[in-house]
């Protein structure tokens, strides 16, 4: 939420923002809240969060469906695996995309976390390459193509965070 304030802060005119929980960061069920690296030591066995990611051992998709399968004890099971969280994001692209078009705008701001970001654009297609995580505050522009496919324009793009500097 605070990502878009700021961004749109100077924006003409004022534009209101709309949260959904849809856009949410992904559910670890009972390890919500822990530290990562704690999370990671009691799941996988591994010595940090980034290990798994930097040094190849796991996936963002390998490690969603093996924390949702860690929260297997639990009842209910509020982690949410690959599918789910694919799922969630095609629903709100899906209304987003059809929102804009009855209300005839051209361009739509989305501000979310960039782990399910990755997840998604790797699922629709997008040569994610070794990216498994976004950079903070870049941005990746997307083109809504008929059907509700999408064009992936610019990816993990930092050159106005470069020019602001």
């Amino acid at each position: 939420m605070k990502t878009a304030e700021l961004v749109l802060a100077s924006a003409t005119p004022n534009l209101a923002i709309n949260q959904t929980p849809l856009l949410r960061e992904e559910d670890y069920g009972k390890y919500e809240g822990w530290e990562t690296d704690a999370f990671a030591r009691d799941v996988f066995n591994l010595p940090t969060f980034r290990s798994a990611l930097d040094d190849g051992l796991m996936t963002l998709e390998e490690i969603a469906d093996a924390t949702y399968a860690a929260n297997m004890d639990e009842n209910p099971n509020t982690a949410e695996n690959t599918a789910m969280l694919m799922s969630r994001f095609n629903q709100f692209f899906n209304q987003v995309v059809d929102t804009a078009e009855a209300n005839q705008q051209q361009r739509v701001l989305v501000v979310t976390h960039g782990t399910i970001t990755v997840m998604w654009l790797r699922a629709i297609g997008y040569p994610v390459a070794d990216n498994q995580l976004l950079h903070n505050a870049s941005v990746t522009r997307l083109i809504s193509k008929p059907d509700h496919q999408f064009q992936v324009e610019r990816f993990d793009d930092l050159s106005y965070v470069e020019l602001g500097k």
